[in-house]
């Protein structure tokens, strides 16, 4: 059916009527893709929001990008930048990623592996510290990453206020300070609710809402840094075509569920170094209070 619209032609949340056989089809998929909430490099974009210190925003830089700015979204493969993006999450899940560590100055650094969510080898590395990263014997570190596999369907290009399509899959990472972010995300997701063709309330699989994601500046005394900001959107099945992203969202999340402890991760996804740790309570690895 249509997106119902609001004044200004603005799409209004949750308004309209149900798409009866999409409705049907969220329910038959209740809790999928939120498994293990509580391939090779597979060449996905991965999206990306720029800080003030990354090298798309630097002038002289080889990666600069004309207009770059921190708050930005960048899309990895396109290199086209966005100040908000419409999303549909399939599937989120905390991996635990090795990396070589970055000098103080941001130099230096690498993908190591990835544990997927097996926190073995992140327990033994971070005995006895009080960050998040935990540092292994061999002076790698090890950092818990939210990983979102999202299938990206909209946003609004740098310079324009018109949102454009994209319809793409995507990966989005939420680390540091961004794991709040992330499991915040997860927290409301996992609460919403719907009732079904049959009066029934039940929880609607991850990828039954869309979600819009844009930024926020947050400082601290280590310095100054954007956020992100996720806040929900419309449920699926009042969005037009909504059959057709539905389906784009479970086949995504049944290619996450198989394929995501053997995504690589690329370097321009390892987060800063960090000068100042948060501390940890025991058996906490949520995030930390500076920037990533």
């Amino acid at each position: 059916m249509a997106r119902q619209n609001g004044k200004n032609g603005k799409p209004t949340p949750d308004s309209g009527q149900a798409d009866a056989e999409c409705l049907a089809r969220m329910q038959q998929d209740a809790g999928k893709g939120m498994e293990d909430i509580k391939s090779d490099d597979l060449g996905l974009p991965w999206f990306r929001l720029l800080q003030k210190g990354s090298p798309e925003c630097s002038i002289g830089d080889p990666s600069n990008i004309e207009g770059a700015r921190e708050g930005m979204w960048l899309d990895s493969i396109s290199r086209a930048l966005y100040t908000s993006l419409i999303v549909i999450p399939a599937k989120s899940i905390k991996h635990y990623v090795e990396w070589k560590p970055r000098s103080p100055q941001g130099g230096g650094g690498g993908f190591v592996k990835n544990f997927g969510g097996d926190r073995v080898a992140y327990d033994k590395a971070i005995a006895g510290r009080t960050g998040f990263r935990g540092v292994t014997q061999h002076g790698t570190e090890i950092i818990p990453t939210g990983t979102w596999f999202c299938f990206v369907v909209s946003g609004v290009p740098v310079g324009s206020k018109t949102e454009e399509p994209i319809m793409k899959r995507g990966v989005f990472t939420f680390a540091s300070t961004g794991m709040k972010v992330g499991n915040r995300w997860a927290g409301e997701a996992y609460a919403l609710k719907l009732k079904g063709t049959d009066g029934k309330t039940f929880t609607p699989a991850l990828f039954a809402s869309s979600w819009r994601m844009t930024s926020t500046p947050q400082k601290n005394a280590s310095g100054s840094w954007m956020l992100p900001q996720v806040t929900r959107d419309l449920w699926v099945e009042k969005m037009p075509n909504a059959t057709e992203l539905y389906e784009q969202g479970r086949s995504y999340a049944e290619f996450a569920n198989e394929y995501h402890a053997r995504i690589t991760y690329p370097q321009a996804q390892q987060p800063q170094q960090l000068d100042a740790p948060a501390q940890r309570e025991p058996g906490d690895d949520g995030d930390e209070d500076t920037p990533f």
